[in-house]
């Protein structure tokens, strides 16, 4: 369930839909492609663990019901539920390179919607753009910071958004795109409207290091 940023303590600068034109035109922009089907299946979704336990009882119950099989209904049933309870601890403890990108990208957006200069200066890369239809042309990382502390608080406030949905994309070893899709209720008008925004991102080389955003793009709007 999206979660309602009301701007009595923050704004967003999100453009409306009729000056983005955007990549988009209007529409919903294509989604990203789908990641490995095992990995987001096991580490990033709980309900094969579910699943998994859910089989063990049910295994449980129907061999032991049967005096063939009562002998393999306690080994069977335990066997899947141990795997069950496995597959959602690795899931819990694990963070996937997607995962991180999709929270870094709630990040993003919480600092620019906070105006949280600090936190969006360590989001952004050294080499940070933002391209944007109703600028009408391509912001540095300079102006995009100058961009939030001021126009943000005027002509783009907002009454309220949602982030309704976040995808990530790994394009290389240090290289990430991700999608975001946020409902905004602007200052100017009680009407909520949708924006899609695409973010490139670029890891750090250190082990483990953090996603800095290296590229801005309004993809569409209505």
């Amino acid at each position: 369930m999206p979660t309602l940023i009301h701007a009595a303590t923050a704004r967003l600068p999100i453009l409306l839909p009729a000056q983005l034109g955007g990549a988009g035109g209007g529409g919903e922009p294509p989604r990203l492609p789908a990641p490995p089907a095992l990995e987001s299946m096991f580490l990033e979704t709980w309900w094969p663990a579910l699943l998994l336990v859910v089989a063990g009882v049910a295994t449980f119950i129907i061999l032991s019901r049967r005096p063939a099989t009562a002998r393999r209904a306690l080994p069977i049933g335990a066997a899947l539920i141990v795997l069950g309870i496995a597959a959602a601890a690795i899931s819990y403890t694990t963070t996937t390179r997607r995962e991180a990108l999709n929270v870094r990208t709630e990040e993003l957006i919480a600092a620019v919607a906070r105006t949280d200069e600090p936190a969006l200066q360590a989001i952004l890369a050294a080499d940070a753009t933002a391209s944007v239809a109703a600028l009408n042309r391509e912001l540095s990382r300079d102006a995009i910071l100058n961009f939030v502390a001021t126009n943000m608080k005027n002509e783009y406030a907002v009454k309220e958004f949602a982030i309704l949905n976040t995808e990530a994309v790994i394009d290389g070893p240090n290289s990430a795109r991700t999608q975001a899709r946020v409902r905004v209720t602007p200052e100017a008008y009680p009407v909520p409207v949708l924006t899609w925004w695409r973010l490139h991102w670029r890891q750090d080389p250190s082990p483990g290091g953090l996603w800095r955003l290296t590229r801005i793009e309004g993809i569409g709007g209505r």
